[in-house]
């Protein structure tokens, strides 16, 4: 579901794996720091967005709990999980704006190869509902910022598309740089298309 207009997110459990080594996570961890929240209690299960309140902007997201020694510890309710908490804290400063960089090769590739292949194990009507890498990654950037990251990939012959460049797949030259990167490739999907709903 989108966010409201009140509201900007900015990480998801489902987009964190996208983020997570890249020049964004960095400037997100430097912003969460100076609005006096450590980047470490953040649960990458979760969301982080900023809010519109009343009394101003906030971040709201969750944090987990520690003990008097200062250790994460077990939810006594849950024990399969961590303890922790939502909190809503004013926002001091804006989160920084997002730019075609903070979306590096490997993440979109990877997201492009997860995203594929999650949507082709399903039945087409599932398939359809399911939202294909660049309407993922578009719930926590602007779009216009997604789609230069494509342009980017395309104009390198690491993606190619038919009609929409929003329905990018790898190519072999995309599928080599993919690996070499280090990217992840599903074993289903190896020696098969990769394009969006083949």
């Amino acid at each position: 579901m989108p966010p409201e207009p009140s509201e900007t997110l900015l990480t998801t459990a489902e987009t964190w794996p996208y983020i997570c080594g890249t020049p964004r996570r960095i400037a997100l961890n430097a912003w969460l720091t100076t609005n006096g929240i450590s980047p470490h209690d953040i649960p990458v299960t979760t969301d982080l967005k900023v809010v519109e309140s009343a009394d101003g902007p906030v971040v709201d997201h969750y944090a987990f709990l520690r003990n008097a020694d200062g250790f994460r510890y077990v939810d006594p309710n849950d024990p399969d999980q961590v303890a922790m908490e939502h909190r809503q804290l004013p926002c001091e400063t804006l989160p920084p704006k997002s730019k075609r960089s903070d979306i590096t090769t490997l993440a979109l590739l990877q997201c492009i190869t997860d995203r594929t292949a999650l949507r082709q194990a399903m039945p087409l009507e599932d398939a359809i509902r399911t939202p294909t890498a660049w309407e993922l990654l578009c719930t926590v950037y602007p779009d216009k910022v997604v789609t230069a990251a494509l342009f980017r990939e395309v104009d390198r012959d690491l993606l190619d598309y038919g009609i929409n460049v929003t329905y990018s797949f790898l190519t072999a030259e995309g599928v080599t740089r993919f690996l070499e990167l280090g990217g992840i490739l599903h074993p289903q999907r190896a020696r098969t298309s990769f394009k969006e709903g083949a």
